[in-house]
């Protein structure tokens, strides 16, 4: 059987790894609740925006932060809600920022 390499298409895919300690964070979702949690300012409204269990969004947060050694969350004083620490928020700009700089900087496919 011949196969023509002209016609394959190959499609180059990156997926960044949060790690601590040789163990993995987290990825792309707990960016997202970080950032539904920046831009809501609530656990709940977070993880209603996000179509998942506030139990579980809760629980990637405890993980994280236990893994991280750091907290990534602040309860709002004299308010309901939390907001990101500044630690949370360098984590995303930081996610972020690598992730511009794949696709700047890798074919999408060939």
């Amino acid at each position: 059987m011949e196969i023509n390499v002209r016609s394959l298409s190959i499609v180059f895919e990156t997926r960044i790894y949060i790690k601590s300690g040789g163990e993995i964070v987290g990825s792309k979702g707990l960016i997202a609740i970080l950032e539904a949690i920046s831009d809501k300012g609530s656990i709940n409204k977070a993880a209603k925006s996000l179509n998942i269990n506030y139990k579980r969004v809760w629980l990637r947060i405890s993980r994280a932060e236990k893994l991280l050694g750091r907290k990534l969350l602040l309860r709002k004083l004299g308010r309901k809600g939390v907001e990101l620490t500044e630690y949370g928020k360098q984590i995303i700009k930081s996610y972020r920022a690598l992730e511009d700089m794949l696709k700047k900087n890798l074919p999408s496919s060939i």
